[in-house]
């Protein structure tokens, strides 16, 4: 990432990001043959107009669950992303959970849609490689389908079409205005339960705004 951020702006977000899912992640929920495997490789878009880019806090995230989230308390779990921006961070957690809808704003979408289409392409081309057939498989583990979509979600404006409330919600870097900050609330409490775990990460900024917020 300190290279990353040695680049300037338009430099960082003109080409496409690479995040590889290792197979010791993949493993832990699909039934797969790795020998010749280097993990999946996702692929996303970004747009620096609509600042659907990918920023630290999102790449962080990714890590975390990536290293650290086991999967067996979220493989039954509906899960949802709120403001995925180009959705690296939904489609990590798409490999963990039953189902996985990652929302933005409408001039976000166009990119966002084609990130997840583009990637569940290329997932279903990497099974065909190295995806057991059913003879081989453990049972236990998850299907293959890789349960990812994108939706629209405008902050404070009716959340029922999502079908909440889910199990998970996570975020990265959505905590940006303090204007915006009620209408994320809003949204939060339509979209979770008493039982819902919100996972968030962002970067520190300004105290006035993380004391606001949390």
């Amino acid at each position: 990432m300190a290279d990353r951020n040695k680049r300037s702006y338009k430099e960082r977000f003109q080409d496409q990001f690479k995040f590889n899912i290792p197979d010791s992640f993949l493993l832990q929920s699909f039934d797969l043959k790795t020998e010749e495997s280097k993990g999946f490789d996702l692929f996303l878009e970004q747009d620096s107009e609509s600042a659907s880019c990918i920023w630290d806090a999102s790449i962080v995230l990714s890590s975390f669950m990536v290293e650290t989230a086991g999967t067996s308390e979220f493989r039954e779990k509906r899960c949802l992303e709120i403001g995925s921006g180009c959705g690296l961070s939904g489609l990590v957690m798409g490999f963990l959970c039953k189902e996985m809808i990652l929302t933005d704003l409408g001039e976000v979408m166009p990119v966002l849609h084609r990130n997840v289409e583009s990637n569940v392409e290329k997932w279903k081309e990497f099974l065909n490689l190295y995806g057991k057939g059913d003879e081989e498989k453990e049972g236990a583990k998850k299907s293959a389908e890789w349960n990812v979509k994108s939706i629209e979600l405008f902050w404070g404006n009716d959340c029922s079409h999502l079908n909440p409330p889910f199990d998970v919600i996570i975020g990265a870097d959505v905590v940006y205005e303090i204007q915006a900050f009620d209408l994320l609330i809003t949204s939060l409490v339509e979209l979770s339960s008493p039982e819902t775990l919100l996972l968030f990460s962002f970067k520190h900024r300004w105290a006035d705004l993380e004391k606001y917020s949390f």
